[in-house]
């Protein structure tokens, strides 16, 4: 199965100066990341851990980064805001119509907001709101 993988997707070039992660997820699809070597490395170094340990960590960093920025923000230490995504937004005369995706996460500022969306693939909405700023 690797070796499709592999075959389908040109991952030879990678392999000299990558090191390759290959997700099965549980309903048989293929998540295949690659990272540089020397960021593998750095995060080894930072951190203390197995190039294995590096890897995993960057493959998670996004959901880790939002689960510390969640305890920040109840937690009120260093300004972060919890944003969601609105998807549709409808003037209908007097009335205004506004629904939202069903998820959030946490950032500082909005253009830390949109650069999350936009790392992770959601480009789906319209614009984003400050929960807290109503």
């Amino acid at each position: 199965m690797i070796s499709l993988v592999f075959q389908q997707n040109d991952l030879d070039k990678y392999l000299d100066e990558s090191y390759i992660y290959i997700y099965l997820e549980d309903n048989g699809e293929v998540d295949i990341m690659h990272y540089p070597d020397d960021m593998v490395k750095k995060v080894c170094v930072d951190y203390v851990v197995t190039p294995k340990q590096a890897i995993e960590y960057l493959y998670s960093k996004d959901l880790i980064d939002q689960e510390v920025a969640e305890l920040l923000y109840w937690s009120d230490i260093d300004d972060y805001k919890k944003y969601v995504p609105v998807v549709k937004h409808i003037q209908d005369g007097n009335r205004e119509i506004v629904e939202y995706a069903d998820y959030y996460f946490f950032a500082k500022d909005e253009y830390e907001a949109a650069d999350f969306m936009s790392r992770n693939a959601y480009f789906d909405y319209i614009y984003l709101e400050d929960v807290d700023a109503k």
